[in-house]
């Protein structure tokens, strides 16, 4: 990687879902973060988060790269999200919540031509 460079990353969530929808799960998402920043000492130029993907604007980490940011940022997320939706189910719970949580995904995976 090269030194001052700056990375634009983009995720969607798990089929378009709204997981990052309200200022609860926006503000974990921040606090996330700002803990994998801290850690990987990089730049966060800018950034937008809507209800079903985010874009972020990051400058070249002093330790990793910006795929192990993004892997720290994503697991830390989809953990607390998954353990947090697991603790609420219950019988009637929408599919919606039900399906992601027996799949175990907030992230969409990348096409297979990427991975």
């Amino acid at each position: 990687m090269v030194p001052g460079h700056l990375h634009y990353i983009t995720c969607s969530c798990y089929q378009r879902r709204p997981f990052l929808g309200t200022p609860a799960r926006r503000n974990l998402f921040l606090e996330i973060l700002e803990r994998v920043r801290s850690r990987y000492q990089f730049v966060v130029v800018g950034y937008v988060l809507m209800p079903e993907h985010f874009h972020l604007l990051i400058g070249e980490p002093e330790q990793g790269d910006p795929s192990v940011v993004m892997q720290g940022v994503k697991q830390e997320f989809a953990k607390k999200v998954l353990r947090a939706m697991r603790s609420r189910t219950q019988p009637l719970q929408s599919r919606l919540w039900a399906e992601a949580l027996e799949q175990r995904h907030i992230w969409q995976l990348p096409p297979l031509c990427f991975r």
